[in-house]
């Protein structure tokens, strides 16, 4: 088991020094679903948000558990709940479909999710995150801020399924509102923790700054003429001519110079 795990995380180091012609992205979908039963102070609004949050927390833990099971990372490097909370953070989520369905003598709401994500870039940023304790505090807050959220929502739903007075589900309503909307947020915080770094990456910068702020490329492609080289990250590419950042384009090998250029 050693042994495996030694050629395993020799293989990921390797991983970043692969120079792949015409690489892309690798992209893989799950689907996932949560069916919520409406209590009697729950509005369909509240119900939709409470299906949708489940419904992307269960492909949340599913692509979390795939990547774990597919990469080196042990107990000791991350927990699952922050490993929920990383995939929060890569996942692209799509709505397929959402009904509302008799369930006894009452009503519920079945919510399914998609979502997309690839792999070998996750792969990567994890490895990356976990020798950034900056980064890697971050995720851990948001982690600890998602675990305590849910945990509020689960006793406010307790609660509203107990009281009775006008003024008091008021109240819970507007507590449990305020609790989704910092879930957004949250999750939003998650998503730009991974996009805004690539959108510090200007026309004009070396090769050099360009690692600084992203780390080593997934894959660098030859560019014509020579010596120019286009490095790869995820959905992005930045072509490079003897060593600065002349273009930048999404799924394109090959930006033309001058693409995407935003200067300062």
């Amino acid at each position: 088991m050693l042994v495996r795990c030694y050629f395993l995380r020799i293989l990921l180091g390797l991983s970043w020094c692969l120079i792949a012609v015409g690489a892309q992205a690798k992209t893989e979908v799950v689907s996932c679903e949560y069916k919520y039963m409406l209590g009697d102070n729950d509005t369909r609004h509240d119900a939709r948000k409470i299906a949708s949050i489940e419904a992307k927390r269960r492909c949340a833990e599913q692509i979390g558990t795939l990547l774990a099971s597919e990469t080196v990372v042990s107990a000791s490097d991350v927990t699952k709940d922050e490993m929920r909370a990383y995939s929060l953070s890569f996942m692209k989520t799509e709505q397929v479909s959402e009904e509302f369905l008799p369930s006894g003598e009452g009503l519920a709401v079945l919510v399914r999710l998609r979502a997309q994500y690839d792999p070998d870039l996750m792969s990567a940023k994890l490895k990356e995150l976990l020798s950034d304790r900056g980064k890697s505090q971050e995720f851990k807050k948001a982690q600890e801020q998602i675990l305590a959220l849910e945990k509020q929502v689960v006793s406010l739903q307790r609660q509203l399924g107990e009281v009775t007075p006008d003024e008091q589900i008021l109240r819970l309503r507007e507590e449990r509102s305020k609790a989704f909307s910092r879930y957004d947020t949250i999750v939003r915080n998650l998503e730009n923790l991974n996009t805004r770094a690539e959108q510090l990456v200007r026309c004009g910068m070396t090769a050099g700054e360009v690692l600084s702020i992203l780390g080593p490329a997934r894959a660098a492609t030859p560019s014509y003429p020579a010596p120019d080289q286009s490095w790869n990250y995820g959905a992005k590419w930045f072509r490079l001519k003897h060593g600065i950042v002349v273009g930048i384009a999404e799924n394109d090998s090959q930006p033309y110079e001058g693409r995407g250029c935003r200067y300062k």
